[in-house]
Formats: C-alpha cells, structure tokens, sequence
C-alpha cells in the first residue's frame, strides 16, 4: 500500500536553483494529477486563526447585525484565500521568492486575524485595512514576476493586476475616512476583487486552471469551516452545566456539523470541473454563501 504525500520538488533537492521564474504549470504540466504542496497546507495553518476569531465573535453576538458584522469580515478573508490559491495553481514554482512570499503573506493575514476582534467593536480599523493592503500587494508583487515570466498568460494578469491594484487603492483612501465610510469603501473594493473572475471567462480559457486541485484546495477549506465548527460546539459545552438543554444542543451541533461534512464530501470526489469553464469560478464562488 503505497503512501501519498503532498508534491513537490524540494528546494534543497533543487540544490543550486534557488530562484525559479514562474512558470505556467496548468499548461506545462498538461493532465498531470496535482495535489496541494506542504506550503499550501502551512498557508491554510494562518487562516484556522481568522476563521477562529471571526467564529468566537459570531458566537458572542449572533443576532442579524452581528452576522452581516460577521459575514462583512469573512469575505476579505476568503478572497485573500482564493487568490493566494488561484496564483499557486497557475504559477507556482516553490523557489525561494515564492515561499518568502507567501511566509510574508502569512503574517499579514496573522495581523488581520489578530484585529477581527477589534474591528468587530470597531477598533483599529485603520491597521486592518493596512494589513489587507500589504497582503494584496504581495499577490500584486506575485503576478508582477509572473508577467515578467510568463508572456503567454500576460492578458490574464494584466487583466487580474489592474483590478488588485484598483482594489488596493480603494482600501487605503478608506484610511483617510471615519467608519462608517470606511466600511463602504471596504465594500466596494471587495466587489471589485470579486468581480473579477466572473469577467475574466474568456481568459480563462487561454489560462486555465487544475480543476484537480482546485477541487481538492476549496476541500480543505471547508474542512477548516467544519473544523472550527466542531471546536466551538466542544468549547461551548465545556462552557456550559451538563443539563438536557446543554446535551442536546451539543448533540444537534455535533449532527449539523457531521451532516454538513456528509453531504459535501460524500459526493467530493465525483466532483469533474474543465480547468478554463466558468464551472470552476462558480464552483469557487458557491462556497462563499456556503462557508458562511
């Protein structure tokens, strides 16, 4: 019985290659099956953080203005997920620029995740839009390489890097308004970075995606979701007198979560997605109400 670990070339088995241009796998690597590398796994490490602190401050006030407070600090966590994911899946090379990058990219989510607390009482909104910016201009800095690197696929990132650019411009002038202003320019700007899939389907088509991978990265983000839930099920009756209602509020909890995990992993790897079809960013973008 063979063993699967995760793949790629190491850079210490890489030896003297230190600094590998981006190249595009989702072309070069043609049907080639993928699997999520050793760093994607320690990327999805820092975003246990967030959705942790975003859970505790929906189980603290989950009436409808603490959801809409809840769901307005999930979506800049998610669409700093799904870009990070999508750029790996086109371009990743694993050279010393890329995991700098994305260890760099780690500690501005950290700073995020740190602050969803605050900025939920609305505090220190000024250093999380500051550290969502710095996490967008990584990604920024990410696809300036690869348009240095990759010519074949420079309308796509021209088409992504204008949007991201415009996006992070909308973020730092809210830094020079109060809330709530401040939170309608957060909105705007993650429309714009939400639109822009959507609008990029021809593009896609010339460079497309591992529908492999994609399938089995949002996977792991839904067992993250999941694995939080379970947690805060567990904390809550450790918190709680071992009553009916305790017990069977933990017992529909731990069923809700257990049902959730059935009906979406039970058809998972069935799951067929065309790398440049728009299934790919529908399949991205169902996750979004889902997850929440």
């Amino acid at each position: 019985m063979g063993i699967h670990m995760p793949e790629g070339e190491s850079v210490a088995e890489r030896g003297h290659r230190w600094v590998v241009p981006p190249r595009l796998r989702t072309v070069e690597d043609g049907d080639q099956e993928r699997h999520a590398t050793w760093l994607e796994l320690f990327f999805d490490l820092v975003f246990v953080v967030a959705i942790a602190q975003l859970s505790h401050e929906l189980v603290v006030d989950h009436s409808a203005e603490g959801f809409l407070r809840f769901a307005g600090l999930f979506v800049p966590v998610y669409v700093a997920w799904q870009g990070f994911s999508f750029y790996a899946d086109r371009f990743d090379t694993d050279d010393l620029v890329f995991r700098i990058s994305y260890l760099a990219a780690m500690v501005a989510i950290a700073a995020m995740a740190v602050l969803i607390p605050e900025v939920a009482h609305e505090e220190s909104t000024a250093w999380f839009a500051l550290s969502y910016v710095v996490l967008r201009s990584i990604m920024l800095g990410l696809y300036g390489r690869a348009w240095l690197a990759v010519p074949e696929a420079r309308p796509l990132i021209r088409f992504y890097g204008s949007g991201y650019a415009l996006g992070v411009l909308i973020w730092l002038v809210s830094l020079g308004v109060d809330t709530p202003l401040r939170y309608v320019l957060w909105g705007i700007g993650l429309a714009v970075d939400l639109s822009l899939p959507p609008l990029a389907m021809r593009l896609h088509v010339r460079v497309p995606t591992t529908a492999g991978h994609v399938v089995e990265r949002w996977g792991l983000f839904t067992l993250i979701v999941l694995g939080e839930s379970v947690v805060l099920v567990a904390l809550g009756t450790a918190g709680a007198e071992w009553d009916g209602h305790s017990v069977a509020a933990a017992l529909l909890g731990a069923l809700a979560v257990a049902g959730v995990w059935w009906l979406y992993f039970d058809r998972h790897a069935s799951i067929v997605l065309r790398g440049g079809t728009p299934a790919v960013v529908v399949y991205s973008y169902a996750h979004l109400p889902l997850l929440l």
